[in-house]
């Protein structure tokens, strides 16, 4: 498959590499956790275990731990697919970098998952923030507010990622885009916490 896949041109080669990541972090890792939740909403377990002995934070693990794995491990088959040539350093990068959005996304699910009253409403409701969030990378170029938005976008620094990995180029993460990975990321972990106790699932 890879012998194929490099006989195509870089250009498709990189269209390949960022649509899979977009699906992936930007539609897969955030309606997994919605899924999850809104299954045990809608069995009536969620607040049997908030009630219980469990720590909100054990759950929380706990329910983002399979999307995390399942996205992350779909991000490191992308490389033996797409990569010729890798780089250690660009390599740690990019792993990284793709962990850590997939922590955002899958945080992003759970709380699609807290307003979701069953599984079907849960793959639903993510939909349109999903679209518009694979958008920006793509039509960056193309919208202006999109490409101001792309500079700081946690999925545009994932597909840069992968692009400079397909072009055997080194992947190179300015001060500003560890900034915005860490503010995305508190972000949206408050915005979970917050949205979390206001539901009342947390334990007393």
């Amino acid at each position: 498959m890879q012998l194929e896949l490099n006989a195509l041109p870089p250009e498709l080669l990189l269209l390949i590499g960022q649509m899979g990541c977009l699906i992936n972090i930007g539609s897969v890792a955030i309606t997994i956790p919605a899924m999850l939740m809104a299954e045990e909403k809608e069995k009536y377990t969620l607040r049997t275990l908030m009630v219980s002995s469990i720590r909100p934070m054990e759950y929380l693990v706990s329910s983002l731990l399979p999307a995390i794995i399942s996205s992350f491990v779909i991000q490191i088959i992308f490389i033996p697919i797409l990569v010729t040539k890798i780089n250690a350093v660009s390599l740690i990068l990019y792993l990284a970098v793709s962990l850590v959005a997939i922590i955002i996304s899958s945080l992003l699910g759970m709380l699609f998952g807290l307003f979701a009253k069953n599984q079907m409403t849960a793959s639903l409701i993510p939909m349109p923030l999903t679209v518009v969030m694979m958008a920006i990378p793509m039509l960056a170029g193309r919208i202006e507010i999109f490409g101001t938005i792309n500079k700081y976008f946690y999925l545009s620094k994932v597909s840069y990622a992968m692009d400079q990995l397909i072009l055997n180029k080194p992947v190179n993460l300015t001060i500003s885009d560890l900034i915005a990975f860490v503010v995305t990321l508190a972000v949206s972990f408050l915005l979970f916490a917050w949205l979390y106790k206001r539901n009342g699932f947390e334990n007393d």
